[in-house]
């Protein structure tokens, strides 16, 4: 099977461009004006794109020890999140209308790629505890 994976180093970059981008969408969501800045008219639209982008080199980059186990608890992870995503989406349908609604689902864009990186770093994390108990 062929290695869709991003080199290693993308990871690094993913965290830098997420937090960066996080920190910029949490300026826009204070309605901070950005009155004098070219930045104006875009900060939404590059936050969201800087999240997605980030969080997408975060989970798709390779990690050191890339093997099977791994893949597969990368597709367990991705599975999971695509199930809670939809749950949540489920329950924000039942419960928000209007603009409210709107907003939920603006941030539910990134709950997928958010509960993916969380599951899988918690998973591998936890197959390396045990593994180096087992030895």
């Amino acid at each position: 099977m062929k290695n869709l994976l991003f080199p290693r180093p993308f990871r690094v970059f993913g965290f830098l461009l997420f937090l960066l981008a996080v920190l910029l969408g949490l300026v826009i969501a204070m309605d901070f004006d950005f009155r004098n800045s070219w930045l104006n008219n875009y900060a939404d639209e590059v936050s969201s794109i800087g999240i997605t982008v980030g969080l997408i080199f975060i989970g798709f980059s390779q990690v050191k020890d890339e093997d099977e186990m791994i893949r597969a608890l990368r597709l367990d992870a991705l599975q999971w999140s695509t199930y809670l995503n939809y749950c949540l989406l489920i329950i924000a349908i039942i419960m928000f209308y209007d603009l409210i609604f709107l907003r939920v689902l603006i941030y539910n864009m990134f709950t997928t790629l958010l509960v993916f990186n969380f599951r899988f770093a918690w998973t591998l994390a936890d197959v390396k505890k045990k593994s180096c108990y087992a030895e």
